[in-house]
């Protein structure tokens, strides 16, 4: 069967829908998805785009092969629509945002969609064909060829303080620094930053001391991935970077506050998340509406340390 399927714009999103292609495996699956995110699905035909002309321009163009499947996994009505120009025989996704005039299979979203996994919800999509779904353990194996020798060392942890979401999201900087002095002053570990290169400027306000290493900004995806995978364990928020780590059934502790783990924990064999939720949490929020992050306030430094503590005493 030829199966279009639009990936979601998101990193971390589209980490986890690598788990629908892991089930789809035996078709012939090409991607549509954002200029950018082709690292993510670099074992699949992907069709990339950088805004909505070209995006228009190339599902027209795709029309020509005549896909029999199209299935779309993000909810907005722009996503519909593009899928409907390339015109796949048959076109699933949810009824969402008015866009079902260009859906075959309509899928409806369940009330409860928020209090359970993100994944169980997208299953429903490929159920439509008969699928059951399974989770694998491991869905994302990067390719290490990078020309870097610093995924070579081994006494070393990542963390990935920002979130391109919004700052709410975002654990304090300063409890980053202590996690990763104790982790050097008690194990003699090295620390290494990731992000993205608009975060870059957000250091230039901290002194980081020689056992930490910054590389925001510096690395490719599939870099990012490699140095991760080398490390003792990744720490980090609710964003893409930890969906990366847990994806490669590395050991993941995801620190959340206005987002519910119920919904988006990364998923992987040794995914961990912590979460104190306060009475106005979750507010999915991209700033603190009442400007204190008491939701991020509840996570200690202690509590971190302590997960880690536990978790490398198993690796």
């Amino acid at each position: 069967m030829k199966i279009l399927f639009r990936t979601p714009n998101w990193i971390g999103d589209a980490i986890v829908s690598r788990i629908l292609l892991y089930n789809l495996k035996g078709h012939e699956i090409t991607l549509l998805c954002r200029y950018g995110l082709q690292d993510i699905f670099y074992d699949f035909e992907c069709i990339t785009f950088k805004n909505k002309k070209e995006l228009f321009l190339k599902s027209l163009a795709l029309k020509k092969r005549q896909f029999d499947v199209g299935i779309v996994v993000p909810l907005s009505f722009s996503s519909a629509f593009f899928l409907y120009i390339a015109h796949p025989a048959e076109r699933i996704g949810f009824s969402f945002e008015k866009r079902d005039i260009f859906l075959t299979k309509r899928l409806k979203i369940p009330d409860n969609w928020k209090n359970r996994h993100t994944i169980q919800t997208q299953f429903l999509l490929l159920k439509e064909l008969g699928i059951e779904p399974e989770v694998p353990e491991v869905y994302f194996s990067p390719v290490c060829n990078c020309d870097s020798t610093l995924y070579k060392l081994s006494s070393y942890v990542t963390i990935a303080p920002f979130a391109a979401f919004g700052g709410a999201k975002e654990w304090f900087f300063d409890n980053y620094l202590e996690v990763a002095e104790t982790l050097f002053k008690k194990y003699g570990y090295k620390t290494v930053i990731l992000g993205s290169q608009k975060d870059a400027h957000r250091l230039k306000d901290f002194y980081l001391p020689e056992f930490i290493t910054s590389l925001i900004g510096r690395t490719s995806l599939m870099e990012a991935a490699c140095i991760i995978k080398n490390s003792l364990i990744f720490i980090g928020n609710d964003s893409g970077l930890a969906h990366l780590s847990a994806s490669m059934g590395h050991p993941t502790v995801s620190i959340f506050g206005p987002t519910s783990p119920i919904w988006t924990k990364p998923i992987g064999k040794a995914s961990f998340a912590l979460w104190e939720p306060p009475e106005c949490a979750p507010c999915y929020r991209r700033e603190c509406p009442l400007g204190t992050k008491e939701c991020m306030k509840k996570i200690s430094t202690t509590l971190v340390l302590d997960t880690i503590d536990e978790i490398l005493k198993k690796v």
